[in-house]
């Protein structure tokens, strides 16, 4: 059983490096993407870009989501 996403089995981490592509816009991992996508706000989606790894997880967690 896999517990942790480190060592072995650190790829399957939403952290992990990849470049991914949603709506026009460039993100470093999975988790940047998916954070993004919690609103339509421009300055948010410029945020996730830039955002230290747990930077967008936290914050995404206080974020406006669509219609809210």
């Amino acid at each position: 059983m896999i517990v942790q996403f480190r060592d072995e089995f650190a790829w399957l981490s939403n952290f992990t490096p990849a470049k991914i592509k949603l709506y026009g816009f460039n993100y470093p991992s999975v988790e940047h993407a998916f954070m993004s996508a919690k609103s339509d706000d421009l300055e948010w989606k410029k945020f996730c870009i830039n955002a230290m790894d747990c930077g967008a997880r936290f914050t995404g967690a206080r974020v406006c989501t669509f219609g809210s």
